[in-house]
């Protein structure tokens, strides 16, 4: 799990940047067994979708994932000064029987699932990108990273106001 949640934010930069690659940058890693920064180092080339219209498909998906009611990562966001758009996720670590069902309160602590979250902010002129990873956890993403990237979220938007005369 060392080098995925910069893995995950490199892909979503990807993304909000419609194939160009940026370099990515580090706030705090906790433990770093290599330098993580040599693996984007290389210039590659954008990616080329065979129709450009998918790109933003993906991005309104991803706005609807906090913006809506109904998505799984809009109670972290709500009465947020600033546009995000993001995606939650479960990660499972161990495998359930089929028809069983899953019970983090039954499982060991490392066999509970991993609670993900990757967004940026603002929707329509990107400044950050974030993907959160918590491991073992009792909850999904929607409840326990997307919280955690609105604080990380928060606190780049209060060190870097946006221009809202700009947007």
């Amino acid at each position: 799990m060392d080098r995925d949640p910069i893995q995950i934010a490199n892909s979503l930069s990807i993304l909000v940047n419609r194939g160009v690659h940026r370099q990515p940058h580090l706030v705090q890693v906790a433990r770093q067994e290599e330098n993580i920064t040599q693996l984007f180092t290389e210039e590659k080339p954008p990616v080329q979708l065979k129709n450009p219209r998918h790109w933003q498909i993906a991005l309104d998906a991803m706005h609807n994932t906090v913006t809506k009611t109904t998505g799984t990562a809009h109670k972290a966001f709500k009465g947020v000064t600033y546009d995000p758009a993001g995606k939650t996720g479960t990660a499972q670590v161990v495998s359930i029987a089929q028809g069983e069902k899953y019970d983090a309160k039954k499982l060991k602590e490392r066999h509970r699932d991993n609670a993900v979250y990757t967004g940026f902010a603002p929707f329509n002129d990107p400044k950050i990108v974030v993907a959160i990873i918590v491991e073992n956890q009792k909850a999904g993403g929607g409840s326990i990273a997307a919280p955690i990237a609105r604080q990380i979220m928060d606190y780049y938007f209060s060190a870097y106001p946006l221009d809202t005369e700009a947007q």
